[in-house]
């Protein structure tokens, strides 16, 4: 299932949601196998701004 999310580690889109942890959602990345929180979605776009700029085709 695909939502949107991108894994910080391996940067895959198919992630899946895995429980709640300090009232924050927690998804687990299929392909690497990896838990995080939408926390670490918002670091990775804040240290990465070319990859997901909407300008950069």
């Amino acid at each position: 299932m695909e939502n949107g999310k991108i894994c910080p580690k391996c940067y895959g889109r198919e992630c899946t949601k895995n429980g709640i942890v300090k009232n924050k959602q927690r998804y687990r990345c299929k392909r690497c196998k990896y838990n995080f929180t939408l926390y670490h979605q918002i670091n990775i776009l804040s240290e990465n701004p070319i990859l997901f700029s909407p300008l950069n085709v």
